[in-house]
Order: C-alpha cells, then structure tokens, then sequence
C-alpha cells in the first residue's frame, strides 16, 4: 500500500507539473493548433483585402495581448515582410503591407541618389508610422508612397564629425530636395556619428510640399541637436 501510494503521489507530482508547465508555455507561446488556425484565416483575410497571393514565413504569438500573427510576404516580391495580426476594435485583423511596402520601394528608389549626396554614408533607410494604412485601401489597392499623406521618414548615418560648413549644408539641403519632390509628407534625419572625442550630432528637417526650402532657408526648417560624448 505504502509503495502505491507513493506512485500515487509522484504520478500526481507530475501531473501537475506538466500542467503547469504547459500552461506556462501557452501563455507565452501560444496554442499551436491556434496558430495554425489563425494563420489561416489571415491569410483569407490578405488575399481578399489585397487579391494577390502571400507567402507565410513564420507564426508568431504577442504574449503581451494575446493575438496571433504572421510574418509573411507577398508571392511577388519575397524582399518585403510584414505583420498581420488579430485586430483590435473596429479591426477583426490588421496590417502593415501599405507600409512596408512605401519603404522598400522609397529605398530603393532614392538609395543611389542618396549615396551620391552622401558618399561617406554608413546607413540609409525609410521608416513610417504603423498602421495608418489600415483605411487608405480601397479596392485592394492602396496608394504609393509619393501619394500617402501618411509621414515618410528618410534617415541617413555617417561615421563622421558634424562641421557647420556651407558644404554640409548644401548635402542636408540637397537630400531634403529629393523627400520633398517625391512625398507629400516627409522628414530627413542626419545622425553625425564619429568614433573619435566628439559627440554625437543629430539634424531633423521636416518636409512638405507647402514648404518652400531653398539653400537659404534650410537651416531655419532643421533642428540641430547636439550630444556630447560620454551621454
């Protein structure tokens, strides 16, 4: 009796260990089977909102609110990834195609004229506010990124000392003309990033097209902020 009894309890033990731990790992994993399930149903949801066909890269689970997602990219262009997830209030399901979309093709689209502004450039990139896309598309189509009205962030980095020099100047001002001919809503970002004594250096333009910028002007539409080494 003693012997079963003590099978009893380590069998309990157990039991109770692997619940707990299964539970554990749902909560910060997710169902597997749900997965799936959403994943399915996402994939409905893109193909109806967007008629073409995408291709699922991985399923992904938000401990911090619960939703499933996917990372996926379209059949056409598997360079571009984005989310699509469980939706919140008025959205059964939300993305950011739209988005992900406006910075690969912004990117691409201006890289080597930016590279030639800035020759020195250690990174270029675009970068926009997520999810306001989600009511901009209309009939499976949503529109490019020079008809958006949504912000457009293009960001340039250099491993060199900010020098408040007419030549700088005339590089921020000429990188401010290529946003601003080509978005309706944009800003320039400008990291100085030297590895030497000096701080670090970051220059902010906002773009628009009622904004006239001119070599002269650019200064006064820019924000300089400066952090010295050691912040």
């Amino acid at each position: 009796m003693k012997v079963r009894r003590k099978k009893f309890i380590w069998l309990t033990i157990i039991t109770i260990i692997l619940v707990i731990s299964a539970l554990l790992y749902s909560s910060l994993f997710g169902l597997p089977w749900k997965k799936v399930s959403v994943s399915k149903d996402l994939i409905s949801y893109l193909d109806e909102r967007y008629k073409e066909e995408f291709n699922v890269k991985k399923m992904i689970y938000n401990f911090k609110d619960g939703k499933y997602g996917i990372i996926v990219s379209p059949l056409q262009n598997q360079e571009i990834e984005f989310h699509a997830t469980q939706g919140y209030g008025q959205y059964l399901y939300v993305d950011n195609y739209p988005e992900r979309t406006w910075e690969y093709e912004m990117k691409r689209d201006f890289e080597t004229e930016v590279k030639k502004v800035f020759p020195d450039l250690i990174y270029f990139g675009v970068s926009t506010v997520q999810g306001e896309s989600l009511d901009q598309v209309k009939e499976a189509r949503f529109p490019t990124y020079r008809e958006t009205d949504s912000l457009l962030s293009a960001s340039v980095r250099m491993n060199k000392t900010f020098d408040d020099t007419e030549e700088i100047w005339e590089q921020i001002y000429a990188f401010s003309k290529v946003v601003q001919e080509n978005v309706k809503n944009g800003e320039v970002l400008i990291f100085f990033d030297p590895t030497g004594e000096d701080g670090q250096v970051f220059i902010s333009c906002e773009i628009k097209n009622n904004v006239l910028v001119n070599k002269e002007e650019i200064r006064n539409i820019c924000e300089v902020t400066e952090f010295p080494k050691g912040n």
